[in-house]
């Protein structure tokens, strides 16, 4: 009973996200940064909804729903877009929430070559080299941003024997 509770909770969370979305089409806001003013893809508003979404679904999902959702937002954006400079992203919820999905989808090449793709992203060397090895010989291009490729994560952390 409280596993479908929490599902139905969860889509009519998706529903309204979808809805917003709609609506807003990714507000901008403009916060202090490293080098003076940073452009966030996610203002007030959208910040809310991925905390809503935490909050609605973590029962079930973990901290899954963030992480999708900032994904989602890092793939709409320009190559020059950096997820964890242009916006409020955080690299230890997006773990978490990988963390989660992998936990959820252990077979997924898709979750974890995109889980390796952001621990590139965020600089993160010993997550990206575990994935790595996991990944072996199943890359999936799809998950890799074309100016974060899996050749130029190897060449930026060393490329590890398989």
């Amino acid at each position: 009973m409280l596993l479908h509770a929490a599902r139905c909770k969860r889509r009519q969370f998706r529903e309204d996200c979808h809805a917003l979305a709609l609506k807003c089409r990714a507000p901008v806001e403009i916060a202090g940064g490293r080098s003076g003013a940073r452009v966030s893809a996610v203002g007030p508003v959208g910040a809310e909804l991925i905390k809503d979404a935490i909050k609605n679904t973590q029962e079930v999902d973990g901290y899954s729903m963030y992480t999708r959702l900032y994904w989602a937002i890092n793939q709409r954006e320009d190559l020059e877009f950096d997820l964890f400079q242009d916006s409020l992203a955080s690299w230890a919820d997006m773990k978490r929430g990988f963390e989660d999905i992998i936990r959820n989808y252990p077979h997924s090449a898709l979750d974890i070559n995109t889980f390796a793709a952001v621990a590139c992203i965020a600089g993160d060397k010993e997550t990206f080299q575990s994935l790595r090895f996991r990944i072996g010989k199943t890359i999936t291009p799809e998950a890799w941003p074309s100016n974060y490729s899996i050749d130029v994560c190897e060449h930026k952390f060393g490329a590890q024997p398989l």
